[in-house]
């Protein structure tokens, strides 16, 4: 079959993309990608035959709502003209999507009137997203469209896959049945990891932090939390990896609070590759995310991937994080509470058997949810989506 997956991202960075893509390819699917412009090198992360394709509009990271709405209407805009003539040439079986934003599987309806299938996979629910963003209120007029475009595109799409198996519970209470919607957890293929050797014997004791640098994630209250670990143990550090709209006030607080010496901020998206170079030096991952109605339905995929490389870890209390994590597997602490969150590093920090336990206790994780399993489940969807597709000429 041919199978153009579509994110509104850089997707040499989104693990979950490149290693859907590359399984896909194995069973001998042919594999387009559509995100927003990559660097010449990342572009040799992409697995090898598949073809690459990009938006112009280029992601918006500001704070003002009304400009972001408007951001996402050229990107409609864009999305129907660009995709109509990829449909128009390549003629594609299935069409996965990915959210945020869910609107993008709108942008498809010459595909899907010639019997093309659209998966829509929500890696967050984007009214409770837009919300936290922007801090609306649930009820407010924004989120009622935002809202019944969600609806839309959720009935628009012929089946839906979810990360997190909470999500079933608020997919189906927007009124999707369950037959309609898949678990797919975003798990990290452990074989990737298999060339990581961490280094013994090293004077200091490394805290790591990679993803999104968003007001969300709350990395005001671990800076302010490390100032505080690194005065009582100066061989604490931490390394923070990311971009994003709150770079710039993490960037001035570090050098407000003068912690220049113990935080090395990099202020960039690394490649999923080029993150192992770092990996070998880390003691304690660190989820750090504020108390929301967003935030609570996520799992965040770096707390797997931590816990995937023998790394223990200090996570935000959150609702979806509590339903796979109990308090023998990680270190939890009270969202948005610096001194809660300190505490938490050094309880890790000074009880290396402690340390220890967590780390292994975490690991049975992967006992019941592997990747191998997820593939299958795959699988079957695109069977399924192949069964009831229409022919489509070549």
């Amino acid at each position: 079959m041919k199978i153009l997956i579509v994110g509104y991202r850089k997707l040499s960075s989104n693990a979950r993309a490149l290693r859907t893509g590359e399984f896909l390819m194995r069973y001998n699917h042919q594999v387009h990608f559509l995100g927003t412009k990559e660097n010449i090198k990342n572009k040799k992360l992409f697995p090898a035959g598949v073809k690459l394709h990009q938006f112009c509009t280029a992601k918006y990271f500001g704070n003002n709502a009304i400009i972001y709405l408007f951001h996402y209407l050229f990107l409609f805009i864009e999305s129907i003209i660009l995709n109509s003539f990829l449909f128009i040439r390549y003629r594609f079986d299935v069409i996965i999507v990915y959210g945020i934003p869910d609107f993008l599987v709108l942008t498809f309806p010459i595909p899907k009137f010639f019997g093309t299938k659209i998966i829509l996979e929500l890696l967050d629910v984007m009214p409770e997203a837009f919300a936290t963003k922007f801090k609306l209120s649930f009820n407010h007029p924004i989120e009622y469209i935002i809202k019944r475009i969600e609806l839309l595109s959720l009935k628009f799409s012929n089946h839906i896959v979810v990360v997190t198996h909470p999500y079933t519970d608020i997919i189906n209470a927007r009124g999707i049945k369950r037959e309609k919607i898949s678990v797919i957890m975003n798990l990290p293929e452990i074989k990737n990891f298999n060339h990581i050797f961490k280094k013994q014997n090293k004077p200091d004791f490394n805290l790591f932090f990679h993803g999104t640098i968003a007001e969300r994630l709350d990395l005001e209250s671990l800076v302010r939390a490390t100032q505080i670990v690194n005065n009582k143990h100066p061989e604490i550090r931490l390394t923070i990896i990311g971009e994003g709209e709150d770079s710039k006030r993490i960037i001035d607080l570090i050098s407000a609070l003068k912690l220049n010496n113990c935080i090395n901020f990099i202020n960039r998206i690394i490649p999923f590759n080029e993150l192992f170079l770092y990996f070998n030096d880390v003691d304690l991952g660190i989820v750090t995310y504020k108390n929301s109605i967003a935030t609570n339905n996520i799992l965040p995929t770096k707390l797997l991937e931590y816990i995937s490389l023998n790394i223990p870890c200090v996570v935000a209390e959150l609702s979806t994080v509590k339903y796979y994590f109990t308090e023998e597997m990680v270190k939890y602490y009270i969202p948005e509470d610096v001194n809660s969150l300190s505490q938490s590093i050094l309880t890790v920090f000074e009880n290396p058997e402690y340390r220890k336990t967590i780390t292994k206790n975490a690991l049975s994780f992967f006992n019941y949810h592997c990747w191998n399993e997820q593939q299958s489940e795959y699988l079957k969807i695109l069977d399924l989506c192949k069964k009831k597709s229409k022919h489509i000429a070549n």
